[in-house]
């Protein structure tokens, strides 16, 4: 006696495949498949919901690389940047900020935890205060000297204010020498001198 033996799995191809096929060109919103076919009403809708479709997939694609811009620039910037909320606590901060505090990972810390420099300090809180931009040059303790501008952010912003810190040390003492390829230019009643 010889007994017959079925493909167990041709069902199951046969499913897959009648899907496939109903789904090529498909276009499908939330979890359900726009019809292909039926009365002009139904054809027009559907049409209307896949230019839908197609026009925020394509919004969001460009708010997806205008966010990379935008964080691309925030960290490449060659100043300190930072981001704070109301009670001064570091939302964001770029590399170069990290880099002007040593601290790698200034996120979520307190800025008084980041720096004791009272100065420093009171810029940021004045902005808050005021609710205008303020700007202060600030000498710490090791000779360094940074200019310091805070903005602050409109009312219901999750950032309260914004910071840029940028070193302005080398420009207030950098001395003049040949080194610096300094030339000097005589003129009949003044000399100029020219950095190059």
């Amino acid at each position: 006696m010889e007994l017959a033996v079925a493909d167990a799995g041709a069902p199951v191809k046969e499913v897959k495949e009648k899907k496939k096929k109903r789904h090529r060109g498909a276009v499908r919103v939330l979890g359900r498949e726009l019809p292909r076919e039926g009365g002009q009403e139904v054809q027009l809708l559907a049409a209307a919901l896949r230019r839908m479709k197609d026009s925020l997939a394509r919004s969001v694609e460009h708010a997806e690389a205008e966010r990379r811009l935008t964080a691309l620039v925030f960290e490449k910037l060659p100043d300190g940047l930072i981001v704070l909320d109301a009670k001064l606590h570091v939302l964001e901060a770029n590399e170069e900020f990290a880099r002007m505090i040593g601290v790698p990972a200034p996120g979520g810390r307190a800025l008084h935890d980041l720096f004791r420099n009272r100065g420093l300090h009171e810029v940021f809180e004045a902005s808050l205060k005021s609710g205008q931009a303020a700007e202060k040059t600030v000498r710490l303790a090791d000779e360094v000297v940074w200019q310091v501008r805070v903005v602050p952010m409109p009312a219901g912003s999750r950032a309260a204010a914004v910071g840029v810190l940028r070193d302005v040390t080398r420009l207030l003492e950098r001395p003049i020498d040949w080194d610096d390829r300094v030339w000097l230019t005589w003129a009949p009643d003044a000399a100029m001198v020219l950095t190059r």
